[in-house]
């Protein structure tokens, strides 16, 4: 069966009772095979549809975190916008953009 068409949205909902310890083990076995939860492991395993994304690995976990990281330092750049010298801040910004390009080039890996 192939992925829904993109016009096509996941809102029905299917139901089990289980107990926690029942539970537990599913989310267990979904995370061990890199699933991001149990609903991308059944529609898998069950309806041979291709999860949207994989859950990151280590090291794009650290490369996200990066990004996250650049991002709130080039935040925090713009508000002392104005303290320091143009020549600083082209600098600074020079150096932002060559961070940046090696985060994506490790995502792309």
């Amino acid at each position: 069966m192939a992925r829904p068409k993109s016009s096509e949205k996941l809102n029905k909902r299917i139901q089990i009772c289980v107990t926690v310890d029942q539970k537990k083990h599913i989310e267990e076995i979904a995370s061990e095979r890199d699933f991001e939860g149990v609903s991308d492991m059944v529609r898998l395993d069950y309806l041979k549809v291709k999860p949207k994304r994989k859950k990151p690995t280590e090291s794009e976990e650290a490369l996200l975190k990066g990004v996250a990281a650049l991002q709130q330092i080039s935040k925090n750049f713009e508000q002392v916008k104005g303290v320091i010298s143009d020549d600083i801040m082209r600098m600074m910004r020079t150096e932002f953009i060559a961070v940046g390009q090696l985060i994506t080039k490790g995502l792309k890996k």
